[in-house]
């Protein structure tokens, strides 16, 4: 297993077992070390420079029933300084802004539309600019007497006033 890395250090983390055999470790072409502790840091190497560095683990001998090396994690600190850490700082306070001014932005359109929803219904049609007629109790009780049975001097459109189906002609083969 061979890792290309840039940091300041690094922690090989695994666990270790009966078919698990021991193996050796190099940093950057110098050899750092071996391991073979239970699930604990198998390896690590602090105050490394400011370059890209390559760490193989290289599996030497098997255990006693099998060859397992096992590589749970690699831990890698950036440099303080670096691209990297400042870049994903920046990243995770822009996320977390826009997700908190998102929150915001529909917390008050719920509010705003639980007060004018009665408001944003239409007065008039979009072809006159005349509110359109209210229908009032007052004015279908004065007109109920009258016979049209449409409540007064109201007249309905043409395509209610009849109370049978209507078909097309052309359309029915007799």
């Amino acid at each position: 297993m061979s890792v290309k890395f840039q940091g300041s250090a690094i922690k090989l983390m695994g666990a270790q077992g009966w078919n698990h055999g021991s193996f050796a470790v190099d940093l950057d072409g110098y050899c750092c070390g071996s391991g073979g502790i239970p699930q604990v840091i198998q390896f690590e190497a602090n105050g490394l420079s400011n370059i890209e560095h390559v760490l193989r683990i290289m599996n030497l001998a098997p255990g006693r029933v099998g060859s397992v090396l096992e590589a749970d994690a690699l831990l890698i600190t950036p440099h303080s300084g670096s691209e990297y850490s400042s870049h994903l700082s920046l990243t995770v306070f822009v996320v977390l802004l826009a997700v908190v001014l998102a929150a915001i932005r529909r917390r008050r359109l719920v509010r705003l539309a639980g007060k004018t929803s009665h408001q944003m219904l239409p007065l008039s049609t979009p072809i006159s600019p005349s509110p359109a007629p209210v229908d009032t109790a007052e004015e279908r009780t004065a007109g109920a007497g009258e016979g049209s049975g449409t409540g007064g001097d109201h007249a309905m459109p043409p395509d209610y006033a009849s109370a049978g189906p209507r078909v097309d002609d052309e359309l029915v083969e007799r």
